[in-house]
């Protein structure tokens, strides 16, 4: 199986897949936790920078929370943002906690403390670098800083020592590089790396002409977000359509923000809370836990999608099903 497979992974849960045919609660799965909403990036394209409130959660409270996931089944933790994990002072030593708590651990990162990273990866399951683009100057133009060398340096440092992927994100300035971006990758020693575009863009006129580039590459190495290329572009011709009404997703893979606000998804940080943890337990706040359904304020090629579509597929009612 490869390392991202949002349509079949949660198939491998058959416990939670048949309670949520019944209607039935589930706890998470995997839960996206925010432990800092500051960043030391200004990246051009940030679908987050509303969130980049400078706010870090207590370290008292991610410990808390952390063992409050645990307590109730939660099989990992995914360390992202809001802002850049790594620049939580005590970053390192919560995801030991975690770890030892009998989470498994990922990271989302862009790569710039390696200090940080070094201290962590023993106990994380996979490190994300995003990294965009593949020259200095354009990471400059893209990223506001000029780091590119050290972060190339971080993906090089860490490879073999956990699970690493790269992650790059294209628009129409950068496309036409997908096969220097998927050498360059390798060329660090990475174990895989994702081309996906870039959300909110004013126009998607390129994407045909990148959709052509991106199908002439057939390497296991490289995962495409194929689904959310064509959604967007379906999106400009007025063509996009969900194929569900319910988001089931959200029951398995909820966001916990860096302020303590549960939200629904990490998609919907700053619209739809599910509760304060500075103020009551994780259990409290999933045990009242509305069914979420798909609203305008969701996102186009929203990274729960495929998921949602194999839960919609299992949860559905479909036609003569007894019939295999």
């Amino acid at each position: 199986m490869p390392y991202i497979d949002p349509w079949n992974k949660v198939l491998r849960f058959p416990e939670h897949l048949v309670k949520m045919q019944k209607g039935e609660r589930v706890w998470p799965i995997n839960i996206e936790f925010d432990l800092s909403n500051a960043c030391n990036l200004r990246c051009r394209h940030c679908s987050f920078e509303y969130t980049h409130d400078n706010t870090t959660m207590p370290e008292d409270l991610a410990r808390r929370v952390i063992e409050e996931c645990a307590d109730v089944g939660v099989k990992a933790l995914t360390f992202t943002g809001g802002g850049e994990p790594t620049t939580h002072p005590r970053f390192p030593e919560l995801c030991q906690f975690a770890h030892e708590k009998g989470l498994k651990v990922g990271l989302y990162t862009n790569g710039l403390r390696r200090d940080m990273l070094m201290a962590a990866v023993p106990y994380l399951s996979w490190v994300y670098f995003s990294l965009d683009e593949v020259t200095p100057e354009q990471y400059k133009f893209t990223k506001g800083v000029n780091c590119f060398f050290p972060v190339v340096g971080a993906i090089g440092a860490l490879a073999g020592k956990t699970t690493v992927g790269v992650g790059y994100l294209l628009h129409g300035g950068n496309y036409h590089q997908a096969h220097r971006m998927i050498a360059l990758a390798k060329d660090y020693g990475a174990d895989y790396a994702q081309l996906r575009p870039v959300v909110g863009l004013s126009d998607y006129d390129w994407m045909p002409t990148c959709l052509t580039i991106l199908r002439t590459i057939s390497d296991p190495f490289v995962y495409i977000s194929y689904r959310r290329f064509e959604d967007l572009l379906h999106n400009q011709e007025g063509k996009y359509q969900r194929g569900y009404t319910v988001c089931r997703a959200s029951e398995v893979t909820p966001c916990v923000g860096a302020d303590g606000t549960l939200w629904a998804c990490p998609n919907t940080r700053g619209l739809r809370a599910l509760g304060d943890l500075k103020t009551e337990s994780f259990r409290e706040i999933w045990e009242r836990r509305e069914p979420q359904c798909v609203s305008e304020g969701c996102r186009i090629a929203c990274r729960n999608d495929a998921l949602n579509e194999t839960l919609e597929y299992v949860c559905g009612q479909g036609q003569h099903t007894e019939f295999v």
